[in-house]
């Protein structure tokens, strides 16, 4: 009998306990099964919300600096614990400055010198103000600007001139581009020119001349067409000009300074490949004669002050 009343007091609380292990487990998975409360964002407000405006003598309107804020922000919210307050000075209009708190600590702004129209005068202390309350939001809100364009280009260039050295002369352009600006940038050219045959006035000799150096020169211009680029270059030039003679008794060979103003049109054309034509004037400011010696008579043949060149040859764009 005792042992029968044990069976039956097991049996019932074996099944209670398995009834409230059951239980147990039902309720975890639900409990598991329950989504997460989201995150709460820290508290916002609107950003009229903290900004006050006593513009003083100064043309501050109230609703057209919240529009420039917005404007470089990129949205009206900001941090519930940001507070603005603008000051326009009671007497002089173009003095300001504004009180940044955040979270009990204050800092100020101060600008003694505003812009004399009001537009700029928003659209500075906008930003500044913007700056202020989120340096980084204001950061992802303007797009980083394009890199200017640099054109790199190396050419060679045969050349034709007139009155660089006497009369006509032929040579080569050895050159380099670099743009700094789409609208602005430097070139470095190495040049030789040479002239033959050349005579001076009352003798019967020729002579030979040959001029070596290099111009440096700043090119401002632009693209009317995708394909054509023309600018203007301005710089100067310099290098070692040496003759020598034919037919003289003696003949002598001497080589002395060139140094001059090389200015002209550069037109840029691509046409599958890059083209570079050059026409310019070289204006001479030091340049030696030419002289011959006839008994006791010194000939000379004095330099132009101007000549005129033209080069044309690919370039090679990198």
């Amino acid at each position: 009998m005792l042992g029968a009343v044990a069976w039956q007091t097991w049996k019932r609380g074996g099944c209670a306990c398995a009834v409230i292990a059951a239980c147990v487990v039902l309720m975890s998975s639900a409990a598991s099964a329950q989504p997460r409360p989201a995150a709460v964002p820290p508290a916002q407000r609107v950003l009229a919300q903290v900004l006050t405006l006593e513009p003083g003598a100064s043309c501050l309107e109230r609703d057209r600096l919240l529009a420039h804020v917005k404007m470089w922000l990129g949205g009206e919210r900001v941090d519930a614990g940001v507070r603005v307050r603008v000051h326009g000075d009671p007497a002089d209009r173009r003095k300001l400055w504004f009180e940044l708190e955040r979270d009990g600590q204050s800092t100020r702004r101060s600008f003694d010198a505003a812009p004399d129209s009001c537009d700029d005068t928003h659209a500075v202390l906008g930003l500044s103000i913007a700056m202020a309350i989120d340096a980084e939001r204001l950061r992802e809100t303007l797009a980083p600007l394009p890199a200017p364009p640099r054109l790199r280009l190396l050419s060679l260039q045969p050349s034709l001139a007139y009155d660089v050295l006497p009369d006509v002369s032929l040579g080569v352009l050895l050159g380099g581009e670099l743009g700094l600006l789409p609208w602005f940038g430097l070139r470095a050219d190495a040049l030789v020119h040479y002239s033959w045959d050349d005579t001076i006035s009352g003798s019967t000799g020729h002579f030979d001349a040959l001029l070596a150096g290099g111009s440096l020169q700043a090119c401002t211009g632009g693209r009317p067409d995708p394909t054509l680029r023309i600018a203007l270059c301005v710089g100067l030039a310099s290098g070692a000009l040496h003759a020598w003679g034919t037919d003289y008794a003696p003949s002598n060979a001497e080589t002395g300074l060139w140094l001059g103003v090389r200015s002209g049109l550069r037109f840029h054309l691509t046409l599958g490949i890059d083209w570079l034509l050059d026409v310019d004037v070289m204006s001479a400011i030091v340049s030696p004669a030419f002289t011959a010696d006839r008994g006791a008579t010194e000939l000379a043949r004095q330099p132009s002050s101007t000549g005129f060149m033209v080069s044309l040859g690919p370039a090679l764009s990198l």
